[in-house]
């Protein structure tokens, strides 16, 4: 879940969704979602050996919070790579060793990437990655498996 901590005063309180965690030193943070996902890709999400995947999300910011960037990110272990990234400018970059695997349509709030001619070696944990211009980051993510072409 996407939580921001803000510091009030001396006191930190911690909340995020239902559940509140009151610190020691009598210190509060408080922590709020920076947004609301309102698609995400199933997960597991399936593919089949050669043909395109899309992994689509659709969010939007909660309080006045800017959108700084957004990303797809691709986990093995504790190991990320950016794949894609997109600014609200317009601006799309896919990382050099992606570069003709992936792609990207461009919708500020409705990111949908599309890997290319999926391989086993694609499968991993996919993230989408939305930050703030506050600083503020929250992700969503989805675990892809690659299946073989059905006779």
């Amino acid at each position: 879940m996407g939580c921001r901590q803000v510091r009030l005063i001396s006191n930190i309180l911690g909340y995020c969704g239902k559940k509140l965690n009151l610190t020691t030193h009598n210190t509060f943070v408080l922590l709020a979602q920076v947004s609301k996902w309102t698609k995400q890709p199933p997960d597991p999400l399936l593919g089949v050996l050669g043909e395109n995947v899309s992994l689509e999300w659709n969010f939007t910011l909660t309080g006045n919070d800017k959108i700084f960037d957004f990303r797809l990110e691709k986990w093995k272990g504790f190991n990320s790579k950016d794949i894609v990234t997109y600014q609200p400018n317009g601006v799309v970059r896919v990382s050099a060793e992606f570069k003709g695997k992936f792609g990207m349509a461009t919708n500020v709030t409705h990111p949908a990437f599309i890997l290319v001619n999926a391989e086993t070696n694609d499968e991993a944990r996919y993230c989408c990655k939305v930050s703030t211009k506050d600083g503020y980051d929250d992700r969503r993510c989805t675990n892809l498996q690659i299946l073989g072409k059905p006779l």
